[in-house]
């Protein structure tokens, strides 16, 4: 697993994107991706983490990697893209809001 700095998050006392019990799933559905099109996020001694592996998430959001690209970076909302959201949707929601790209 892999460390991931989220700009701001967790910084100069920023809450982190997720709590330590919380992880989100990105699921792209392109062929040929396999295993390389998904990803889980989770949050440990105060940073998030991240691996390529297939897995259930608090949140799971399932679609296209253009689909999921636009949706995590807030250039469209989820509700817009063919993409669908599985799961506690306010770890969705508490994932943008302290998300900085």
């Amino acid at each position: 697993m892999l460390d991931l700095t989220t700009a701001l998050a967790g910084a100069r006392g920023r809450p982190l994107s997720l709590a330590a019990d919380q992880t989100v799933h990105l699921h792209a559905t392109d062929p040929g991706l396999g295993e390389q099109g998904e990803w889980t996020i989770s949050a440990a001694d105060g940073r998030l983490r991240w691996a390529h592996s297939h897995g259930k998430g608090s949140v799971a959001v399932r679609g296209s990697a253009t689909d999921l690209l636009l949706a995590v970076s807030r250039r469209v909302l989820v509700t817009d893209t063919e993409a669908e959201v599985f799961g506690d949707v306010t770890v969705w929601q508490n994932w943008l809001d302290h998300t900085a790209f």
